[in-house]
C-alpha cells in the first residue's frame, strides 16, 4: 500500500496534537505571567514603601546608581542565554559530581567572604544604624 502525504502544513499538523497545543499552551502562559512580574514587582515595591526607588537605589552612591542599575539589569536579564546555556551543559553531567563541587565551592567560598574588609565595615555600618534607629 502506498501512503500518501497529508496536505496539511508541519504546523498544523504539529497544531492538531492535544499534547503539543498543551504545552503550547502552558509554555505561552508562563511567558505572559514572566511579563506581568516585571511589571508586579516595581508596582509592590511601591504600594509597599510609597516610594518608587528600592533600598538599593535609596543606598547607593548618587555617582554609582547608573553603573548598580545596569549591572542589576545585565544581570537579571543579559545573562539568562549564559545560564541556560550552562544549564544545558552541567545537566549532563554526573549529579553526585555536581552535588561535590558545590559543597566544595561553598567550603572555598565563605571563609574568603568572611574576611573581606569590605564586607565586614558594610555590616557593622548597617549595625551601628540600626542600633541608631532602635
Amino acid at each position: 500500500m502506498v501512503e500518501t502525504q497529508s496536505s496539511k502544513s508541519p504546523t498544523l499538523r504539529v497544531l492538531s496534537l492535544r499534547d503539543f497545543r498543551l504545552l503550547f499552551g502552558g509554555a505561552t502562559t508562563s511567558l505572559l505571567g514572566d511579563q506581568f512580574a516585571f511589571i508586579a514587582i516595581p508596582w509592590l515595591v511601591l504600594q509597599l514603601t510609597g516610594d518608587p526607588l528600592t533600598w538599593m537605589q535609596t543606598r547607593t552612591l548618587k555617582e554609582m546608581l547608573g553603573r548598580m542599575m545596569s549591572l542589576l539589569m545585565f544581570s537579571s536579564i543579559g545573562l539568562v542565554p549564559v545560564s541556560r546555556a550552562i544549564s544545558g551543559t552541567v545537566s549532563k553531567w554526573d549529579l553526585d559530581a555536581l552535588f561535590a563541587s558545590a559543597g566544595a565551592l561553598v567550603l572555598l567560598v565563605t571563609p574568603w567572604m568572611a574576611f573581606q574588609p569590605g564586607l565586614t565595615v558594610f555590616s557593622e555600618s548597617l549595625v551601628a544604624q540600626q542600633a541608631g534607629e532602635g
